[in-house]
């Protein structure tokens, strides 16, 4: 009994959660299909940005931010014309100009 009442339990858990809308995976042909339901969201990003080098030689570089957009874009299931909408991550760099490695060249940086 016991057992069957865990099972009962899980299925009405699991049933409910694949019904509620934030669970639900929304089927797209296109990034614009994902683009148009769901507004662009905003995030200060920053990189290092080279500026030169120092009396040594070794290369100096700079946080430099920039505000970007990101949305969402319709990730294509394996082998198939459609996909689900997927939210784009927003990258996260190491911004210590400690080290230089990584910098974009200033042509580069948004």
């Amino acid at each position: 009994m016991k057992k069957a009442l865990t099972i009962a339990l899980f299925v009405l858990f699991t049933a409910t959660l694949f019904a509620s809308e934030s669970f639900r995976p929304e089927i797209c042909f296109t990034s614009g299909e994902c683009q148009e339901k769901h507004p662009l969201e905003y995030a200060n990003i920053c990189f290092k940005v080279k500026t030169g080098l120092d009396a040594n030689g070794n290369q100096t570089c700079a946080p430099q931010c920039a505000m970007m957009s990101f949305g969402y874009t319709c990730e294509k299931f394996k082998d198939l014309s459609y996909g689900a909408c997927k939210r784009e991550l927003t990258p996260n760099y190491d911004t210590s100009t400690s080290t230089c490695w990584g910098a974009l060249d200033p042509d580069e940086a948004p």
